[in-house]
C-alpha cells in the first residue's frame, strides 16, 4: 500500500510546488506589466507635449495645411512597418539589401524596357550656338511665354522628384529659373535628345493583402 501511495503523494507535492512557482511568476509578470504600463502612459504624455509645442509654433507662423497633417498623424495608431517580400522563386526574404535588389530587378523589368543601345543622351548646346543659329532653326521651340503658362499650371504641395526641386521654386524663383529652362528646353529642341534624368522615378511600392502568384507572374512577363 505504501509503495502504491508513494508516487501520488510525489506527484502531488510536484503540482504543489509547480503551482506556487507559477504563481510567483504570475505575479511579477503582473507587477511587470504595470511598470511597462507606467511607462507607456509617461512616454505618450510627453510625446503629446511635444506635438501640441509643434501644432502652437505653426498656428502663430499661419501653417493651416502642416497643423492638418500632424492632427492626421496624431489621430492615426502606430502601424509597424514590415520590410519582406517575396523574391522571384516565391520565397520569403528579409534582408534589407536583397529586398531592395528584388525591387530593382522588379521594377527594372517592368519600366525599362529599352535596349541598351536605345538609351537617351543629353548633349548640353551653348548659348552662342543657339544664338547664331548654327545647328537648327530655333523658332519653334518653347518660348518664355509658354514655360511660364506651363509652370502655372503646376501644382503646389507636392513632392518633389529625383532633383529635389520643388514646384514652388520653379514658379514663384522669378526669372533665373525660367531663364535656365529655356535653355535646357531649347537644347533638347535642337538636339531632339531629353536628359537621362528624366526617364528616372521615385517609386513607392504599396502592399497588397494577399499573395496571387499567378497574377504576378502575369505581370511580369
Amino acid at each position: 500500500m505504501m509503495n502504491a501511495r508513494l508516487p501520488q503523494k510525489t506527484k502531488t507535492r510536484h503540482i504543489e510546488r509547480c503551482n506556487k512557482d507559477t504563481k510567483s511568476l504570475i505575479e511579477e509578470y503582473k507587477e511587470r506589466r504595470r511598470k511597462k504600463k507606467t511607462i507607456h502612459k509617461r512616454k505618450k504624455k510627453e510625446w503629446m507635449n511635444v506635438e501640441l509645442e509643434n501644432m502652437d509654433s505653426l498656428r502663430l507662423k499661419h501653417e493651416c495645411r502642416k497643423i492638418c497633417k500632424e492632427i492626421n498623424m496624431a489621430r492615426k495608431q502606430f502601424k509597424q512597418r514590415v520590410n519582406i517580400c517575396r523574391n522571384e522563386d516565391v520565397l520569403l526574404i528579409s534582408n534589407e539589401q536583397e529586398v531592395l535588389d528584388k525591387w530593382v530587378r522588379q521594377f527594372n523589368k517592368l519600366l525599362n524596357r529599352r535596349k541598351d543601345n536605345e538609351c537617351v543622351t543629353f548633349t548640353t548646346t551653348s548659348s552662342n550656338q543657339i544664338s547664331k543659329g548654327k545647328t537648327q532653326d530655333t523658332a519653334d521651340a518653347p518660348t518664355t511665354e509658354e514655360i511660364e503658362t506651363a509652370l502655372n499650371k503646376l501644382k503646389n504641395n507636392k513632392a518633389p522628384g529625383t532633383d529635389n526641386i520643388p514646384a514652388e521654386l520653379l514658379k514663384f524663383g522669378g526669372d533665373r529659373p525660367r531663364q535656365c529652362l529655356k535653355h535646357i528646353f531649347t537644347s533638347i529642341w535642337i538636339n531632339e535628345e531629353i536628359p537621362k534624368e528624366w526617364l528616372q522615378g521615385i517609386v513607392c511600392p504599396l502592399h497588397k493583402k494577399g499573395w496571387n502568384v499567378p497574377a504576378i507572374e502575369a505581370s511580369l512577363c
